[in-house]
């Protein structure tokens, strides 16, 4: 049924919808990747977070005693985490003055966290590895593994290919 001029006609035809859709699906191939990286990128922050929060403890260990040699600074040793900070007291011996709190995060907890190799006068590396989690969501990082030395140098995770990046 064609209309005649000056009726006024309602709808779409076939052809403008299908331009719609065309549309509709270009945004979304565009729109969805950007957001699936969203999730990713918090797991990441989270662990540097952490990472840099334990690097920091080390450095201020080493200005304390002059060493990060502590026999509970070993190859494969969680970092403890059971001392108090100084602001409330003594710290244990060879303790870094973070709680196990102070490493719970959603994704993080403490038992993710130990060093890697033995720490030295010069260096020493801590890794964060997300298969031993036992935070809230920590089945969600088990493929996660990010290290950082005293320089601050990040590696791992993402950074290593196994997510974004």
């Amino acid at each position: 049924m064609d209309a005649t001029p000056g009726e006024n006609t309602r709808g779409f035809t076939v052809a403008e919808l299908m331009i719609v859709l065309v549309v509709i699906g270009v945004l979304a191939s565009v729109a969805i990747p950007l957001y699936q990286v969203v999730p990713e990128k918090s797991k990441e922050t989270e662990a540097i977070a952490k990472l840099v929060l334990i690097r920091d403890a080390m450095l201020a260990y080493r200005e304390e005693n002059a060493t990060f040699g502590h026999p509970s600074f070993a190859d494969g040793r969680p970092v403890p985490a059971e001392g108090i900070s100084k602001e409330d007291g003594p710290r244990a011996e060879g303790s870094l003055g973070l709680s196990s709190d102070a490493l719970l995060g959603r994704y993080y907890s403490h038992e993710c966290f130990s060093f890697d190799g033995t720490p030295s006068e010069d260096e020493f590396t801590i890794v964060c590895d997300g298969s031993r989690s036992t935070a809230p969501y920590g089945n969600e990082v088990a493929r996660l593994v990010y290290t950082i030395d005293r320089e601050g140098s990040i590696d791992g995770g993402a950074r290593a290919g196994l997510g974004r990046r």
